[in-house]
């Protein structure tokens, strides 16, 4: 019966020392991988927030500008047409 229990308890070490092993030598590294990834996803979505804030702004100052040379041309058309009709009268 002793000879039983002392295989069962040798057996119990072996699983508990593999197992303890393969935590430590596979667990652990896959664990703190996981989180470094984790990390790094939060940090790409904390950034593409502020690259679509960006453009966001971009996209407003291109359409100011836009107009500014939507009127800028009407004006300059004007002109042209002012300046042609002088020239007409002269």
């Amino acid at each position: 019966m002793d000879d039983i229990l002392n295989k069962a308890a040798a057996l119990a070490v072996i699983i508990g020392g593999i197992s303890g092993g393969f935590s430590y030598c596979i667990l652990n590294p896959l664990r703190e991988a996981i989180k470094n990834l984790n990390d790094a996803v939060t940090d790409l979505r904390k950034e593409l927030k502020n690259a679509e804030i960006r453009r966001h702004s971009l996209e407003v100052l291109v359409s100011k500008l836009e107009q500014q040379v939507a009127s800028e041309h009407e004006r300059i058309h004007r002109l042209e047409v002012a300046y042609l009709e002088q020239l007409e009268h002269r």
